[in-house]
Order: structure tokens, then sequence, then C-alpha cells
């Protein structure tokens, strides 16, 4: 079972995310893969970036939305689960956090009782070279990008 109790937070520096009109792109800058959350998704994560935990998350989804609350409560927190599984958020002893109020970010929730659908991610990796060789990872004196050893490409010239 899941752990009600868990506050997250973006896993940063290595996360980083833009939100959209009604999207959410979140970058792994580690790993150079990039995710886009469909709309149930994209409120969980602005939920968790507000400082939400989990038992709030869960209360809101299922005020919200029309379906079966175990299906509705169990979707979201694996959905939460498979989000730290990927490196995206991790938990954070929220003893010292401060008790957010969950009803400010309800706002942006869809109108009372619209059908619930599962919140998911795609994962790309299609720009995964180009995203690990951009600047913004490793600078050095040497300029950028900073390749890791063993990964140049060019072959030394035999003399």
């Amino acid at each position: 079972m899941f752990d009600t109790n868990k506050r997250y937070r973006v896993a940063e520096p290595k996360i980083i995310y833009e939100a959209f009109d009604d999207e959410v792109v979140v970058l792994n800058l580690e790993e150079g893969v990039y995710y886009s959350l469909n709309e149930p998704a994209r409120l969980i994560w602005n939920l968790v970036t507000d400082g939400v935990d989990l038992l709030n998350i869960l209360r809101l989804f299922e005020k919200q939305y029309h379906g079966d609350g175990n299906e509705i409560r169990n979707s979201v927190a694996a959905f939460v689960g498979q989000l730290e599984e990927e490196g995206l958020i991790v938990s954070e002893d929220h003893s010292w956090v401060e008790n957010r109020n969950p009803d400010k970010t309800s706002k942006e929730f869809p109108p009372k009782n619209p059908y619930f659908k599962m919140p998911a991610f795609e994962k790309f990796t299609d720009m995964q070279e180009l995203l690990l060789l951009d600047p913004i990872h490793e600078v050095s004196g040497d300029g950028w990008p900073v390749r890791e050893p063993g990964s140049n490409s060019k072959q030394k010239k035999k003399r």
C-alpha cells in the first residue's frame, strides 16, 4: 500500500520542467530524456510542486472526479510512484515543510464530476544525445559541450 503521509518535491537540479497552457514538459538533465504529462498527470504534478502531500492529492481527485473511489486513489498513488521511480520527484521529510492548503490549487481542476482519466506520461528519448551534449550540463574552461571521457567520437590521427 502507499504511504499517504508522504510529501514529494521535484528532484532538482537534475529535473527541470515547464508548464504550458494544458501541458507540462519535464526534462531529466542527467539522462537526456523528457516527458509529456496528460491532463490528470499535469494536475498531480502541479499539486506535488505546490507541496501538497499524497493524502490531500488523493482527496482532491476523489472529490473532483466521477468514478470508483478505490480506482481513483490507486491510479493516482501508482502514478506518483511512477514519477518517483523515474527519478522525477523525491519524497521528503515533511515534518519541517509548511502544511500547504490543497484548495488553493483546486481552482485549476476541471468542473466537478468529469469522468476520471488515468494519469500518464509519455517518455521521449529521441533528443537524448543532443540534450546530453547541451551546454547547460557541464561547463569547463575548455568550453562547451564537455564530453564524458571515452565518449569522444573523433579518432586521433595516426602518425
